[in-house]
């Protein structure tokens, strides 16, 4: 093999590789978190973002962990929950309401992104995060 020939395939597997690497879209997967301690009578509604852009809407008398994972969606894609303790009794103490984003990065691991929450007498919280920043 002579030494332009070399260099002429050299230089198409590079061109190769970078234009591939060029062109890949990222994808993300967006993952809704949310715990709370409720009171007898309370019930804990649930509206989020899915991966077509539509609300959907969850609600349960439960204090088991709620979590659900949408997509793939695009980087810029603003993902957000809002959760709210409803039939809350104004001077009722709660153990508290936390909600909290996550995401993934072309299947790696989740890392949470943004997280809200407290105790006593938060009765709702809303999280938003714009996917990629």
């Amino acid at each position: 093999m002579n030494m332009k020939h070399f260099h002429t395939i050299l230089f198409t597997m590079v061109a190769i590789i970078f234009f591939s690497a060029c062109t890949k879209e990222d994808f993300y997967y967006v993952k809704y978190d949310a715990n709370v301690v409720l009171n007898d009578g309370e019930e804990l509604g649930i509206d989020y973002k899915t991966a077509d852009g539509k609300i959907e809407h969850y609600v349960t008398t439960s204090e088991n962990p709620f979590s659900v994972t949408i997509g793939p969606v695009s980087k810029g894609f603003v993902a957000y929950m809002d959760a709210v303790i409803r039939n809350h009794e104004l001077d009722a103490k709660t153990g508290g309401l936390y909600v909290w984003i996550s995401v993934s990065k072309n299947n790696g691991q989740f890392g949470m992104v943004k997280q809200v929450g407290g105790q006593l007498v938060i009765d709702t919280n809303r999280v938003e995060y714009t996917v990629g920043e």
